[in-house]
Parts: C-alpha cells; sequence; structure tokens
C-alpha cells in the first residue's frame, strides 16, 4: 500500500503541487490532489487519437486556462528530481495496453540542456516497461552543439542528425505534452522518417 510521506528537494520540503501539502506520494501529489488528476484521465477508447499528420497517445487532455490543476502539474514535471513522477505515470501508461511495431524505438524530444529532462525521464520509464529500445542520441539541438561544429548542414533550423535510422526501424517521438505536433513533425524530417508520425506524450492539448 502507497503512503504519503514528506519528501525534500535541496533540503527543503517539497509540497504536493496541487494544494502545498506536506505530505504526497512520489508523484508530486497528495491524495485528494491525485484523485482529482485521476479523474481526468482520457479513457482507454480515446487514449490514442489523430492530429495533423500523425496520432498521438496520451493520459490527458489539456485545457489551458481550464484545467488549472493540470496546467500547474505539467509544468511541476519539467523540474529537477521529477524520475519518480515519470515511472508512476509510465506504469499507468503501460496500463493502457498501447501495443507497438516490433521494429519501433522511442525518441524523446532532445533536452535544450544535453542532460536528462522531462522527455528522457518519461522514454526511459516507458522503454522499461513496454520493452520498446530507448534511442537517445539520434537528434540533439543545434543550440546546444559546440561552436566549431557545423549548425546550419541538414534540413531543419533546430535539429541536427547524429546517426541513420535503419530503414525499418519505426520511431516514436516521446515528449510530455503534443500541442500541434510540429516537433514531432521536425524530428521525423530530420530522421528522414516519412510520416505518419507517432507520438507518446503524458498529455496533448485538446483540440477545439
Amino acid at each position: 500500500m502507497r503512503k504519503m510521506k514528506i519528501y525534500f528537494d535541496e533540503l527543503l520540503p517539497s509540497p504536493c503541487v496541487g494544494c502545498g501539502s506536506l505530505f504526497r506520494f512520489e508523484n508530486l501529489l497528495c491524495s485528494k490532489c491525485e484523485n482529482k488528476i485521476f479523474a481526468m484521465l482520457i479513457p482507454k477508447s480515446r487514449i490514442t487519437a489523430p492530429f495533423p499528420g500523425g496520432q498521438v497517445t496520451s493520459l490527458f487532455e489539456w485545457r489551458p486556462g481550464i484545467s488549472d490543476l493540470l496546467s500547474r502539474y505539467i509544468l511541476s514535471l519539467k523540474g529537477s528530481n521529477r524520475q519518480p513522477a515519470w515511472n508512476f505515470w509510465s506504469e499507468i501508461f503501460r496500463q493502457t495496453e498501447i501495443t507497438a511495431s516490433t521494429s519501433a524505438v522511442l525518441i524523446p524530444v532532445p533536452s535544450r540542456s544535453r542532460r536528462p529532462d522531462h522527455a528522457y525521464f518519461f522514454a526511459e520509464a516507458l522503454s522499461k516497461l513496454l520493452a520498446i529500445p530507448l534511442l537517445t542520441d539520434a537528434v540533439i539541438r543545434k543550440d546546444t552543439l559546440p561552436l566549431h561544429i557545423e549548425r546550419n548542414s541538414g534540413n531543419s533550423p533546430k535539429f541536427k542528425r547524429i546517426i541513420d535510422l535503419p530503414e525499418t526501424c519505426q520511431p516514436i517521438i516521446v515528449d510530455d505534452v503534443l500541442t500541434r505536433g510540429e516537433t514531432a513533425h521536425t524530428l521525423l524530417r530530420v530522421l528522414e522518417k516519412p510520416t505518419p508520425a507517432q507520438v507518446y506524450t503524458f498529455a496533448r492539448r485538446a483540440r477545439t
């Protein structure tokens, strides 16, 4: 049975994201706020949805300005020391019983800092639970390259392909939120992989 406790972040208490309670679970939420978040889960029948040029599988639909608790929670998951929370939600993701091609690989959206971030932690946890290989060095952001390396090559102003994927490889882009899908399509173009795009996210922005 899970128990709430006081968590610390660099010696300071790290309270519940929703209400500020000092006692919370590993996913940054107390029992009351966790129940509120769980009430927002997308039903299994709608967990995968189309977006222009692809399909996205998500746990939540995000409505900025309306889903205030979910908005705060998404922002908090971008912070440091969030791996336990991403491990928790990856297990919830696994329970949706999604399936992937045997040639699939998970590719997290590259970090701006070149250090593991929310997309990496989510992809790493999903890789372990879903038994899908994780590929973290296929693409990097051009603005993180050393100055002596050519940044203007390639077909994207933001990303640079580092390795070539096998022809049969089917990449699945992993991120925290899908808004319009532009990042996923850009990454696939850099990887020279055709659409439709396949994306795994914690949340997707609700279509109006």
